[in-house]
């Protein structure tokens, strides 16, 4: 939980880009139109709930025998493997090579038994 908060929350939320750490804080997955509370029913993050409420909506979203095809890493990119989940918005990572894609894909593969 403790590596989620402080490594997975800052991505996903927006207040980090690994890709520009310089640049200025982006609209993340936490925004209230996006996967906020205005969003019940699907991939939900709200920053007021506890990082153990966050990571349990986030584990629904991650396929632990097979990272890559975790429908929170597939969406997130506009990927056609989303089709269960169809994202709305623009893509948030721009593909494998995305730095704050690498992270989280390194978070799951290091959460596998």
């Amino acid at each position: 939980v403790e590596v989620f908060a402080n490594e997975i929350l800052p991505v996903l939320s927006g207040q980090i880009d690994l890709n520009d750490p310089d640049g200025e804080p982006i609209t993340g997955c936490a925004h209230v139109a996006c996967h906020g509370s205005a969003r019940p029913g699907s991939f939900t993050l709200d920053l007021v709930d506890t990082p153990e409420s966050n990571l349990e909506r986030f584990a629904c979203f991650v396929d632990l025998g097979r990272p890559q095809a975790s429908q929170l890493l597939l969406c997130s990119t506009n990927d056609e493997g989303c089709a269960a989940y169809p994202h709305p918005g623009s893509a948030r990572f721009t593909g494998p090579d995305d730095l704050n894609y690498q992270r989280i894909l390194d978070y799951i593969r290091a959460s596998r038994p």
